[in-house]
């Protein structure tokens, strides 16, 4: 990955993630090369940094290795965030939407499985961190 600062307050930030799924042998999942973008902003008088990103994480799962219990799309999200300085003590708040998705089985395969599955989510994080000095 690489970051750069155009500006001092700014931080933009890039990643490329390659996983070898093929380790997984039970299942056909092949490798896949994702890749995600992420700015902060800080405003450093306030004691706040804000944070936005993206993501695309391809789905390892072929189309006729799908079922109810391995249902999986390529995921694209959008990510917020923030935190807040309090003395020694960094308070973060931060969201995660996984834009809906949907995906059909193999024609031929799983007969006991044929579909469209869906892929959504929504996470939330919140972080108390510091030290004791």
């Amino acid at each position: 990955g690489a970051a750069v600062r155009p500006v001092a307050a700014l931080e933009l930030e890039a990643n490329v993630v390659w996983t070898d799924w093929s380790v997984v042998r039970s299942r056909a999942f092949h490798d896949t090369l994702g890749v995600r973008a992420g700015a902060e902003y800080a405003l450093p008088d306030v004691g706040v940094a804000l944070r936005a990103g993206y993501l695309y994480d391809p789905s390892p799962v072929p189309a006729r290795a799908l079922t109810p219990l391995v249902a999986d799309a390529d995921r694209h999200a959008i990510t917020l965030g923030a935190s807040k300085q309090l003395g020694p003590v960094d308070v973060s708040v931060g969201l995660l939407w996984t834009i809906p998705r949907t995906r059909a089985t193999a024609p031929g395969t799983m007969p006991e499985y044929p579909g469209t599955f869906e892929v959504s989510g929504y996470s939330a994080a919140f972080t108390v961190a510091g030290g004791i000095r």
